[in-house]
């Protein structure tokens, strides 16, 4: 089987699965988190695609992916039957007809190509080990408050907040200095680092202002987008160099 039928398999079970669950009366806790994990796969299968299709299908990858990432939100908060929740659904069934129809021919030779490259990509964010310690500690606080919600006051959400903003800028200004002699990616860096702020200051504001703990700690899990772009801008300049 080759490269791009598996991703259109999978693409096929987790969409399928996903409407399964999420036509259901009510949902359960287990089958919440699935759909969460459903949205993660769903993202990490496509990651390969953006390195080598149109920017069609990128956009199309990137907004089908927040959907499905939204959608277990806009269930528990508003239950299967609402308008917005079928308005979600038919939006991914659009998105992936169209994903399945820019995908071409040539796509799975592409892919392999790709994957050669990134077989002798090496990140120097990877080599630092101060880098790689922060980033387990930043990931493990962003699920914190999602495992003690329901358990725990929002003071505690706040502070493990201060602390995971600590971490965050502290691995920023590791990778500014790691990257001193790249204008590129120094500027790369300092707009992630402002995109950061402004996603902080809407979570400060759903913790304290709205005071919704629950909202406030599923948004925060899918917060940590700034390496991963770091990286893609990595790789994009290694490959340039080639």
């Amino acid at each position: 089987m080759s490269s791009v039928d598996k991703i259109k398999k999978i693409h096929v079970i987790v969409c399928w699965l996903y409407i399964f669950l999420s036509f259901r009366s009510t949902i359960s806790n287990t089958e919440y988190f699935l759909l969460i994990f459903l949205a993660f796969l769903y993202s990490i299968v496509s990651l390969p695609i953006y390195s080598v299709k149109n920017k069609i299908v990128s956009i199309c990858l990137a907004i089908n992916s927040i959907l499905l990432m939204s959608f277990p939100i806009l269930i528990n908060k508003y239950f299967p039957g609402n308008v917005s929740t079928y308005i979600v659904l038919i939006s991914i069934f659009i998105l992936e007809f169209l994903i399945f129809n820019k995908i071409g021919k040539d796509f799975d030779t592409r892919l392999a190509s790709e994957y050669r490259k990134i077989s002798q990509f090496k990140s120097k964010m990877s080599q630092s080990p101060w880098i790689k310690y922060l980033e387990i500690s930043s990931f493990i606080l962003t699920i914190f408050p999602f495992i003690l919600h329901g358990t725990v006051a929002n003071r505690v959400f706040a502070l493990i907040f201060l602390i995971k903003i600590c971490v965050d800028t502290t691995i920023k200004i590791l990778l500014n200095r790691i990257f001193k002699t790249s204008k590129v990616m120094k500027r790369r860096i300092f707009s992630l680092f402002v995109l950061d702020l402004i996603v902080y200051i809407f979570l400060g504001y759903v913790l304290v202002m709205q005071k919704d703990g629950y909202l406030f700690s599923i948004l925060l899990i899918f917060s940590n987008f700034s390496l991963p772009f770091i990286r893609e801008k990595e790789y994009e300049l290694f490959k340039n160099k080639k």
